[in-house]
């Protein structure tokens, strides 16, 4: 589910993840809350969250989408703080405010990519 996901995601990497691993999402209770509706996952972004510093939000954004678009059916993840849609960066550094998938965000989570043609990888 949703929640399950985003609260793993909160933890961060266990003590078998490789060097360098971590979670920019359990920094400061990013996400306050998240509603499936459909394709689209609506997150709740904490106040806080636009204190944490560029590349480390854009990170955190992806971390998210690439957790949440695992989910079979899921297809894009929007974000919101108090209630409102907000404009977050994607992997070549525009600033959208309309959901994202996991082509927006795998440059950000896997710099090298995947090779042309397969599937994108897992969170």
């Amino acid at each position: 589910s949703v929640d399950r996901l985003l609260s793993l995601l909160e933890r961060g990497p266990g003590s078998g993840a490789g060097t360098g691993t971590r979670s920019l999402v359990s920094q400061d209770d990013v996400v306050t809350g998240a509603e499936r509706d459909g394709a689209l996952v609506s997150v709740d972004l904490a106040p806080a969250f636009s204190q944490v510093a560029g590349p480390d939000q854009a990170l955190a954004l992806g971390q998210i989408v690439a957790t949440l678009t695992t989910i079979p059916g899921v297809e894009g993840v929007s974000f919101r703080q108090s209630g409102e849609p907000v404009e977050v960066p994607i992997a070549d550094g525009t600033v959208v405010k309309r959901p994202l998938g996991r082509p927006d965000v795998v440059p950000l989570i896997n710099p090298s990519g995947p090779p042309a043609g397969s599937p994108p990888p897992g969170p």
